[in-house]
């Protein structure tokens, strides 16, 4: 589930709404605990895609200076809104 959030919301732009349907949607089939909740939301608090920018401009260099500064910058935008997402993310649900 953690894998599939994170892929899905990244590409829908941290969607608050979204993840809550899906996870509603989940719940019915497989309910979740509010601690298997707490664990999703840690797993999500990994910025996957800002790390793999560090890894290839950095440490492997396979991006320039310049391109890894851009795609940086790309990505901290990205955290803002997964930051907003996480703070949002239910520890309950109905």
């Amino acid at each position: 589930l953690a894998v599939f959030l994170m892929s899905l919301m990244h590409r829908a732009d941290w969607d608050v709404v979204l993840n809550e349907k899906i996870l509603k949607a989940y719940h019915k089939v497989y309910p979740l605990t509010e601690e298997e909740l707490k664990i999703l939301k840690a797993i999500l608090h990994l910025p996957k895609h800002y790390w793999r920018v560090v890894m290839r401009g950095f440490i492997t260099e396979r991006y320039t200076s310049k391109k890894t500064i851009r795609k940086l910058r790309k990505e901290s935008k990205k955290l803002m809104k997964l930051q907003r997402y996480l703070d949002s993310f239910p520890l309950r649900l109905s």
